[in-house]
């Protein structure tokens, strides 16, 4: 039996997994969001700001409870068998996702691109 996958039709998943960025939430613990580089908010991450479920401060989505589907998602980790590494595995592929999306390319000699220098 095969799962619909597509991240686009399930916003809440995103904020679910993704909540753990919100500075005045303790969905994670701090040594967790320093763990994967995610102290400073959502608004650092490019992804996030343009999500639509981001309001200057926090990501929300109407209806949903983050906190507790963030709780039901760890048990659901635990559930399924994942191992602590295989959790923060997932966490880690997140952050990495994240970091990546504030990758900006800019046009370079004939048909090639760089990364554009930082600010």
């Amino acid at each position: 039996r095969s799962r619909d996958t597509n991240v686009a039709k399930h916003p809440h998943l995103n904020t679910t997994i993704l909540s753990w960025t919100n500075k005045n939430r303790q969905h994670a613990s701090p040594e967790e969001k320093e763990a994967y580089y995610l102290t400073d908010g959502p608004q650092s991450f490019w992804y996030l700001s343009q999500s639509g479920t981001y309001d200057g401060e926090q990501l929300i989505v109407p209806g949903i409870d983050d906190g507790r589907e963030y709780k039901e998602m760890r048990e659901a980790f635990h559930t399924m068998g994942f191992s602590s590494d295989e959790v923060q595995d997932v966490f880690r592929t997140v952050s990495i996702v994240l970091w990546l999306g504030n990758v900006e390319f800019v046009a370079a000699a004939g048909e090639t691109s760089k990364v554009q220098d930082a600010q």
